[in-house]
């Protein structure tokens, strides 16, 4: 809900903060975020046994 095309975050920050805000400054702001989220989505793929650690050390 970050991310255009949809970025209904974005508008809804863009309301509050008044009509001086352009939507670059708000996802120039939320920006390192998205790059979070996108790290975390890489090492999910790419070692999915990150995923299945903690659940398979509480079942034992």
């Amino acid at each position: 809900m970050v991310t255009p095309p949809v970025g209904m975050n974005l508008y809804m920050v863009q309301a509050v903060a008044g009509s001086g805000t352009t939507i670059g400054q708000i996802f120039n702001g939320a920006l390192p975020f998205v790059v979070c989220s996108l790290i975390v989505l890489a090492i999910i793929t790419f070692f999915p046994g990150v995923v299945t650690w903690l659940p398979g050390i509480i079942t034992r």
